[in-house]
């Protein structure tokens, strides 16, 4: 999974617990309304609710997450309630999308998130993912990440659509690999600390075609 999300200046009512997301500030170009739905290759995407509060829990209270990702750990009720909503505020101002990944549109087994890409380069789109340990060996991620790679360019008019992954998940490398993104050997490393662990992360940009 990857989560490393860009650094914005905060707005002054941005104050909550902590969630692994970054403060927020309306972009200069932010991304259309989002969709109801997403889907494509037996995957349908969906904003969370309030009744998802259980499942996101299960999604990312896991020690991969904590381990690769700036989520807090452990991930409970008011890091779930903190995260649907600076989703659903970053959703009104064309900030960021963050969706749950569900096979038949009801129960989520993952989440999928995008953001402006952190360098600031415009129409640069950022990815990142996680799936819930029970949901694990059905190609969830890479399936998760080609249908909002494909989104990113489609509807976001992305030009770029990365992926940021911390040196040593290799798991997240591959399903980099294996849905077109190469390492961008250009891009300057990130040091991520989170949750007592220290990373290098590296940026993974998408070779489309």
């Amino acid at each position: 999974m990857t989560s490393h999300d860009p650094a914005h200046v905060a707005r002054p009512d941005a104050a909550t617990p902590a969630d692994g997301l970054p403060p927020q500030l309306v972009p200069e170009h932010p991304f259309p309304p989002v969709p109801d739905t997403v889907t494509g290759l037996g995957l349908v995407l969906r904003p969370w609710t309030e009744d998802d509060i259980p499942a996101m829990i299960a999604v990312l209270d896991n020690p991969e997450v904590g381990r690769w990702t700036r989520i807090p750990a452990p991930f409970g009720p008011l890091d779930a309630e903190a995260r649907l909503a600076r989703g659903t505020y970053g959703h009104e101002i064309g900030e960021r999308i963050i969706f749950a990944v569900t096979e038949d549109g009801v129960t989520p087994v993952g989440e999928v998130l995008a953001f402006h890409e952190r360098s600031g380069r415009e129409r640069g789109v950022e990815l990142g993912y996680s799936v819930a340990p029970h949901a694990r060996g059905r190609g969830l991620a890479s399936r998760s990440v080609r249908v909002m790679t494909a989104h990113a360019y489609d509807v976001l008019k992305a030009e770029r659509v990365v992926l940021v992954i911390s040196q040593g998940n290799e798991a997240s490398e591959g399903v980099a690999r294996a849905t077109g993104f190469v390492l961008d050997e250009a891009a300057e490393p990130v040091e991520v600390h989170a949750n007592g662990f220290d990373h290098v992360a590296r940026t993974w940009v998408h070779r489309r075609g």
